[in-house]
């Protein structure tokens, strides 16, 4: 006996239905995946970042009766940031369950299953996840691209910008070179030597690079190989 229910507007005629199919997006994580960001809770709104600048100094000769140079000291300050706010509500109101069929219980050959407050809870509780860790791929993409913190709001509006960007906190020039990928004969590695160079010279650990991780566009890595 075949199971069916009432399509829209004719009561006198059923139609079967098959299992249902659910669309999910693709989900890359690849940011969240890099491992090179680190969560800190915090318990207050506004956080201070001390920010601590040494300077390196090279002696120079004297003669024996001159005055010793003073060397110069180092520099601490203080940035103060507003963490970013993302809320998200949602609801169950009688109308998501009176009289609705529930999809995800769908069967073949089963019965019909209404919708209960129990399942639509925990599919709420779980797009309501899928969308902060979205936001957080987003948010870590941004701030590797052009080091700006994301909050498309204004909420952490700067005098520089629409919001805190760490190129400009940190006195760093973002540099930028195009590879002329198309219809050239020329070494890419070219190109890229003097980013190479750049991010050397602008890290602010003191420490040097060993390995450099590149992220590019499916376009992107089409053309270069």
């Amino acid at each position: 006996m075949s199971i069916g229910i009432l399509p829209n507007g004719n009561i006198n005629q059923v139609i079967d239905y098959s299992v249902s199919l659910q669309n999910i997006p693709n989900q890359w994580g690849l940011y969240n995946a890099l491992g090179i960001f680190q969560d800190e809770l915090m318990t207050q709104p506004k956080i201070g970042i001390p920010i601590w600048d040494e300077t390196l100094s090279v002696a120079v000769d004297k003669n024996w009766d001159e005055r010793n140079p003073t060397l110069k000291r180092n520099t601490r300050r203080l940035l103060n940031v507003d963490i970013p706010h993302f809320p998200a509500d949602d609801s169950i109101v009688p109308n998501d369950v009176r009289g609705i069929i529930s999809f995800a219980d769908w069967t073949k050959g089963d019965s019909i299953t209404l919708e209960t407050v129990q399942r639509l809870r925990g599919e709420k509780q779980a797009r309501a996840k899928q969308t902060l860790d979205t936001t957080l791929e987003v948010a870590r993409a941004q701030l590797i691209r052009d080091g700006s913190v994301y909050a498309p709001s204004g909420t952490l509006k700067q005098v520089y910008g629409n919001t805190i960007n760490f190129y400009n906190e940190f006195g760093i020039t973002q540099t930028t070179i195009s590879t002329p990928l198309a219809a050239s004969a020329a070494d890419p590695s070219v190109y890229w030597e003097t980013l190479t160079s750049t991010i050397q010279d602008s890290v602010l650990t003191g420490s040097a690079i060993g390995d450099i991780v590149v992220i590019c566009s499916p376009s992107y890595f089409t053309a270069l190989i």
